[in-house]
């Protein structure tokens, strides 16, 4: 799977969607798997509007089977630490025009 649906939901209730795609930094200890989406897919604002975030989890999906494209996987994650910082990251590079999000925060990819 290249790209995926992204569901951001406030607790069990969705409250705004949108798409993300996958991006694999190789590094020395193995590699490190990203899902790269727009801020307000993650906080249901444009980062100029400075407003809280409207949900808490997002939801998205990952193929378990290579051969078989409908065999996907559902990931649910956290956006926020426990001390209510988010875990996400915002390029400065691209002026905050991409956001990157490191699944799991370890770096493993543990998904299948």
């Amino acid at each position: 799977m290249i790209t995926t649906p992204v569901l951001l939901l406030k607790g069990d209730t969705l409250v705004s969607q949108g798409t993300g795609f996958y991006f694999r930094l190789q590094a020395t200890k193995g590699s490190i798997l990203f899902l790269v989406t727009n801020h307000h897919v993650l906080t249901g604002y444009a980062p100029k509007e400075n407003k809280p975030p409207i949900g808490d989890n997002v939801i998205f999906y990952v193929h378990k089977d290579a051969d078989n494209p409908g065999n996907t996987k559902e990931i649910r994650f956290p956006l926020f630490t426990k001390d209510k910082k988010p875990i996400w990251l915002n390029s400065k590079r691209l002026l905050k025009k991409a956001t990157l999000k490191r699944h799991p925060q370890n770096g493993q990819s543990n998904f299948f």
